[in-house]
C-alpha cells in the first residue's frame, strides 16, 4: 500500500513501522527508538520478521511525555 500526502490526514493507525514514525512524530527518529529499545527504554517494540512496529497510542504517550519534559526545561531557563 502506497501512502500519499500528509499521514495525519488519514485515520489514525493502530501500529506504525519504526521507519514511518517520523511522519507522525516530527523530531522522533527511528534511530532514537532503536537506541531506546536496546537500553530497555521507550515504547515496547513489536517485531514481525525484520520489521519493528509500535502501537500508535504508546508512541503518542511516550512522545508527549518527552515533549512535556522539554517544555518544562525551556520554561525554567
Amino acid at each position: 500500500m502506497v501512502s500519499r500526502g500528509n499521514p495525519m490526514d488519514h485515520p489514525t493507525p493502530i501500529y506504525i513501522a519504526r521507519k514511518e514514525v517520523h511522519k507522525y512524530f516530527p523530531g522522533l527518529s527511528s534511530k532514537t527508538l532503536a537506541n531506546q529499545n536496546s537500553q530497555g527504554k521507550g515504547p515496547t517494540p513489536i517485531k514481525r520478521g525484520r520489521l519493528v512496529f509500535y502501537r500508535f497510542d504508546e508512541l503518542k504517550d511516550s512522545f508527549e511525555r518527552k515533549q512535556g519534559k522539554a517544555g518544562r526545561l525551556i520554561t525554567k531557563l
